[in-house]
C-alpha cells in the first residue's frame, strides 16, 4: 500500500535477502605495507578515507603502488580488489551548514564544497587509481542535505 510525496510503504515487510553463501564481503582499511599485504591475500575490497581531500590523489599514489606490489606478490590481480574511498565532510552546493568544528579519528577534516561539478570532478578523480566505490558524510545531515548532493551524483554518473 503507496502513497504519498515522501514516501509511504504501510503494511509492508522488510524482507532482508539472508546470508550470502560465499559470507559477508570484507572490506580491510590499510594503509602500511604490512596490512596491505593482508588485504591483497584476504580482503574482497580496500577501502581508504579522506580527511583532507587538498593532496589527496598524491599521497594516495605510492599506498596504491604499494596495494597493487602486493596483489602481485600475492598471485593475486589487483583488479580483483575492490577499492572504495570515504569523503568526510562533503557540502554540496545549495546546502547551509553553520560552522562545526568536528575532529574525526583525531583530525580536523577540511570540507569538500563547491559547485556540483568542482565536487563531482574530486570524486571522479579517484576513478584513475581504481577506486569504484565513493561514500560521501553529507553536511548537513539533513534531507535538504542530502536533495543538495543530487547535482554532485548526476555529475558522476553523467561522465561514467
Amino acid at each position: 500500500d503507496y502513497s504519498g510525496k515522501y514516501h509511504s510503504a504501510r503494511n509492508s515487510e522488510l524482507v532482508l535477502r539472508g546470508p550470502r553463501p560465499q559470507g559477508p564481503p570484507i572490506i580491510v582499511a590499510a594503509r602500511g605495507p604490512r596490512m596491505l599485504r593482508l588485504v591483497a591475500k584476504y580482503a574482497d575490497r580496500w577501502s581508504w578515507w579522506v580527511y583532507d581531500h587538498r593532496g589527496a590523489i598524491e599521497s594516495l599514489i605510492p599506498i596504491v603502488e604499494e596495494l597493487e606490489k602486493a596483489c602481485e606478490e600475492a598471485g593475486r590481480d589487483p583488479v580483483t580488489l575492490g577499492r572504495c574511498v570515504d569523503f568526510y565532510k562533503v557540502q554540496p552546493p545549495g546546502s547551509l551548514m553553520a560552522g562545526t568544528a568536528e575532529e574525526v579519528g583525531g583530525m580536523q577534516p577540511t570540507m569538500l564544497s563547491g559547485t556540483a561539478e568542482t565536487i563531482a570532478a574530486a570524486l571522479l578523480e579517484f576513478r584513475e587509481l581504481g577506486f569504484d566505490e565513493i561514500r560521501c558524510d553529507v553536511r548537513p545531515k539533513t534531507p535538504d542535505g542530502i536533495e543538495a548532493l543530487g547535482g554532485v551524483v548526476d555529475g558522476v554518473h553523467a561522465s561514467v
